[in-house]
């Protein structure tokens, strides 16, 4: 079997994504839409509708929710490799807080072709 793509290897990187086969990672990867984003950039926003997962492959993000008196409030940053907005991916949600970057170059998995390319841990598709 030839060597895994630099978004598969980046996939295989991201506690996810670690117990998928090779096979499984190939086809998870040709779903993977690289981005790249500015510092400070913001990729999403709370409430908006679910576009996809992220895959940082390099570069942090930070995860804040806004108050309404405009005031910022850190959830957590996510350092590569890292995946986020999982949970929105899976419920059908809106983004559930928002997200900003240092320098970033991620991946991109669109809600629609998640669900069909990753095994769920009961043996089926998501």
């Amino acid at each position: 079997m030839p060597a895994l793509s630099s978004t598969a290897e980046t996939l295989r990187r991201v506690r996810i994504f670690s117990a998928l086969s090779e096979e499984e990672i190939r086809e998870v990867a040709a779903h993977a839409l690289p981005r790249s984003y500015a510092p400070g950039q913001v990729i999403f926003l709370e409430d908006e509708p679910c576009e996809g997962m992220f895959v940082v492959a390099e570069g942090s993000v930070r995860i804040f929710k806004t108050a309404p008196s405009g005031r910022e409030m850190l959830l957590t940053m996510e350092n590569a490799p890292a995946s986020i907005a999982e949970i929105p991916v899976f419920d059908g949600g809106p983004y559930p807080a928002s997200a900003a970057v240092t320098a970033v170059r991620a991946y991109i998995i669109p809600a629609s072709d998640f669900t069909g390319a990753v095994p769920s841990p009961a043996g089926g598709r998501f």
